[in-house]
């Protein structure tokens, strides 16, 4: 987050009577509206980090609309790292002492390891409600606020097809296999280019981490010198692969969904990077927070929130991209 954008987002929280703070021992951000009464509902919201620019988009906006609901007690915190199973199960812990309504949760792919205390959590009355990615096993909760992955997926796929009419080997760098969600953006890409000439002659999990990605792109040129192109399936690891092609000289494509802002100036810049497909971050944040105080509220939810993909951000419309998602994030 720029300096000017973050001086923006702390005058704003000072408006409407945020209070933030950070618990350094346990490395995590807590924005906490100021003290209600006993009767008013309280939400936790839980982000994974703030250590990538989709998880501050998101959280602003999260923080922004929580600022509209001065009846509902709404605390927004964020931990170390995207997948800090401690720090997940703290959190999860403090919704059922410090007696929260409801829990609106984005595990940032680490569910598997949360469920039991997500159902205890449940068996103490609290509601719970994901977003960004799923609780497909977990039972009885509220909400599922998603972007429509697979939809997405398959966007970047009919692009890649149309780059590459002759066709050729490809290769696909994927997010944290196993992962529903994560996965949906493979799954949805090679449906795409089932019936294309493009064929993927190297597969590898990143773990959404841009440093793999250099690494294993890198392994991918060398076993394939021939490559056309490569499918890093999200913005913040296909930095990694940029940097592959670039130092391998490789004229292969890059494409992959996020639209963020690295990604979009990349592409006006006229490198290998061709396109990303936007993640609407700022609205999954939004939606979480009316969804959570609508079930802290009683009010019926849809049981799951799908969020459709946006434009892709192509070499035609990046810079206009860059310049509205500057004035949009304050600079």
């Amino acid at each position: 987050m720029s300096s000017r954008n973050g001086e923006e987002v702390m005058s704003t929280w000072k408006k409407k009577s945020i209070l933030a703070s950070i618990v350094f021992g346990a490395s995590v951000l807590l924005v906490s509206t100021p003290g209600l009464s006993a009767d008013q509902p309280k939400i936790l919201v839980v982000y994974p980090y703030l250590g990538d620019q989709s998880f501050v988009r998101m959280h602003a906006a999260s923080v922004a609309e929580a600022a509209k609901f001065p009846e509902v007690k709404i605390d927004i915190v964020a931990g170390p790292d995207r997948t800090n199973v401690e720090y997940f199960i703290s959190s999860i812990n403090k919704a059922v002492t410090e007696h929260y309504n409801v829990l609106v949760l984005n595990h940032g792919g680490a569910a598997a390891q949360l469920y039991p205390a997500l159902r205890k959590v449940q068996d103490q009355g609290i509601k719970v409600v994901a977003f960004d990615t799923g609780l497909p096993e977990l039972a009885g909760h509220s909400a599922d606020v998603l972007y429509d992955n697979y939809a997405a997926a398959k966007v970047a796929g009919a692009l890649f097809a149309s780059l590459l009419p002759e066709g050729g080997k490809i290769g696909i760098l994927r997010c944290l296999l196993g992962n529903p969600d994560t996965d949906a953006f493979v799954n949805g890409f090679k449906e795409a280019i089932k019936d294309t000439k493009l064929t993927v002659a190297a597969e590898a999990d990143s773990k959404c981490d841009p440093a793999q990605s250099r690494t294993m792109a890198e392994n991918m040129l060398t076993a394939n010198p021939d490559l056309v192109g490569i499918y890093d399936s999200v913005d913040v690891s296909a930095q990694g692969s940029l940097q592959a092609l670039k130092a391998a000289h490789s004229k292969a494509i890059l494409g992959s969904i996020g639209g963020q802002m690295y990604g979009a100036q990349a592409i006006a810049a006229g490198t290998n990077w061709k396109f990303t497909v936007p993640y609407r971050f700022e609205e999954i944040g939004k939606i979480a927070v009316d969804t959570g105080v609508s079930v802290a509220k009683g009010e019926s939810v849809p049981a799951k929130v799908v969020i459709p993909p946006s434009e892709p951000v192509t070499p035609e419309n990046a810079a206009q991209y860059v310049k509205d998602l500057k004035a949009r994030l304050g600079g």
